[in-house]
């Protein structure tokens, strides 16, 4: 357990240390942001869907506290790919804060989407309201009842 948790820690910060790697280049212009995706291939996956979490965690749920505890301990540093409907996207440092929309059927989320090229940055920019996004992203904690992604990445188009 503590070398799984150690694993990922140690991936985390690798992942942090890519991310600020996008240092500016001669002449002041930023470089491309590069994401390795294997490196979110490599984290242990999980199948826990959206559907799944809103049954533990919505309001009028049977499962108690320490079941909903349990659940997201499990779930913590596991890769997950998941269909978020959009709710809100705002800019956060070099990435995207995509919201995903949460009622009795889907648990909310926060991913923090990094483009890796023009193509992604553009599917996110254009995308309204209601869209689907389909993100892959490590799980990294639970805020206000929504789970957090971060880092993430937006899968394939399909």
């Amino acid at each position: 357990m503590f070398i799984s948790t150690l694993r990922i820690l140690i991936l985390l910060m690798l992942w942090l240390v890519l991310v600020s790697a996008s240092v500016c280049a001669m002449g002041g212009k930023q470089q491309e942001i590069q994401i390795d995706i294997h490196f979110l291939e490599n984290v242990p996956k999980s199948s826990v869907t959206l559907k799944d979490l809103a049954h533990i965690y919505w309001a009028d749920a049977n499962a108690t506290a320490v079941q909903q505890e349990e659940i997201l301990k499990n779930l913590l540093g596991k890769s997950v790919i998941w269909e978020i409907t959009v709710a809100q996207i705002q800019r956060a440092g070099n990435a995207y804060l995509v919201q995903g929309q949460f009622d009795k059927d889907t648990l909310g989320t926060f991913a923090y989407v990094t483009p890796r090229n023009d193509d992604e940055k553009n599917r996110i920019l254009k995308a309204e309201k209601g869209s689907v996004l389909l993100i892959f992203g490590v799980v990294s904690d639970m805020r206000l009842r929504h789970i957090v992604l971060q880092p993430a990445v937006l899968s394939p188009k399909e």
